[in-house]
């Protein structure tokens, strides 16, 4: 089971993924590719194909990120898919809502 992770429009949003071998050390895929379902419907798709123009964060061996601001309010879903050497998929969501007001505010 995963943890629902619940952001406030206006948040930076951080998608990570870890990629490791068979004996469990971490490597880096061929290709790496980040799929994401807006709640408005339409979809997102970001690669590491060029990593010197990619949106994609190479942040170690086998880890990679996504920074986004979160913009919709309601339910995003996202993919990641790799393949060659740590080749997999993994998918999950996350919720965005409307700030509320801080309980401190005059």
């Amino acid at each position: 089971m995963t943890e629902t992770h619940t952001y406030e429009v206006g948040d930076r949003v951080k998608l990570e993924i870890s990629f490791a071998d068979d004996a469990g050390q971490p490597v880096d895929p061929s290709t790496v590719v980040l799929g994401i379902r807006f709640p408005d419907g339409t979809r997102q798709t970001v690669d590491y194909s060029n990593p010197g123009t990619s949106p994609l964060q190479h942040e170690a061996e086998g880890r990679f990120a996504y920074v986004m601001t979160a913009n919709l309010v309601g339910k995003h879903a996202f993919r990641w898919l790799s393949t060659g050497p740590g080749a997999g998929a993994y998918e999950d969501y996350f919720w965005v809502r409307l700030s509320r007001p801080s309980l401190t505010e005059q």
